[in-house]
């Protein structure tokens, strides 16, 4: 793949949710875990399990067949008070790219953030390390974002430095909104990518989930719609717009 950089995500990045953010394979992040859970040495987290039927990152499909295994860990630090989280998913993806056919693909991808409250806004800062096998070049990221909830949407606002490879200057705004049916939670979401040094829009995403609860274990059935926009061919090649269904466990501690 030309300038992008190959990656997953949290399921959210600078929060541990959506990593890392961007990729769509998981497009919603679960409930967090309840004040209540108990903590291993101070820390608490959780882990995941994930299946979708492609890989769709930043909005570029990089394989078919993705599974995905995790493990986040908070921690307050006790010198500054800022949020850390840590985070690892190891990623298995059948025809990656869409370029070797028949062949699988392994990629481990390893985060660390912190975010602080502001007043008008909560500031996160991150760093991704993604390493890739089978001879695909690493890539490392670190990420500036803004998140605050306006109007009853969950915003954020994130740009990714590229710091080994390139990734066009990627940013990204999601919007997301909870909705609670029979105690559990719809969660609707949409971002969409803008890369700075295209100067254009990549991709949009529009996407649902619904969150099933059953004590520190949620399990999350869920779809998304990627639109690739005119930008996107000028980093990943030539895509397609995808529709994307998977499931996803999760077990808080």
């Amino acid at each position: 793949m030309q300038k992008l950089v190959i990656t997953t995500i949290t399921s959210g990045l600078l929060a541990a949710s959506s990593a890392v953010a961007g990729d769509f394979s998981a497009p919603i992040t679960t409930a967090a875990a309840p004040a209540t859970a108990p903590s291993i040495d101070g820390f608490s987290g959780a882990l995941s399990a994930d299946y979708s039927n492609i890989f769709n990152f930043r909005g570029a499909n990089l394989g078919n067949d993705h599974v995905a295994t995790g493990l986040t860990l908070n921690k307050q630090c006790p010198l500054t008070g800022l949020d850390l989280s840590l985070g690892a998913l190891y990623h298995s993806v059948e025809d990656w790219g869409n370029v070797a056919r028949g062949t699988n693909s392994d990629r481990l991808d390893l985060s660390l953030s912190t975010s602080k409250d502001l007043g008008f806004a909560k500031a996160h800062l991150g760093y991704i390390h993604y390493n890739n096998f089978n001879d695909r070049d690493d890539a490392q990221e670190v990420a500036f974002g803004l998140s605050k909830e306006l109007y009853g949407l969950n915003t954020s606002l994130t740009y990714f430095w590229d710091v080994e490879t390139d990734n066009g200057g990627y940013t990204e705004l999601n919007l997301s909104k909870g909705i609670d049916v029979l105690g559990n939670a719809i969660n609707i979401g949409a971002a969409v990518g803008y890369l700075v040094e295209e100067g254009g829009f990549s991709h949009a995403t529009l996407s649902a989930s619904y969150d099933i609860a059953f004590g520190k274990a949620t399990l999350t059935p869920y779809v998304a719609q990627v639109w690739e926009l005119d930008e996107l061919e000028s980093v990943a090649g030539e895509q397609d717009n995808e529709f994307i269904g998977g499931l996803k466990l999760s077990v808080n501690f």
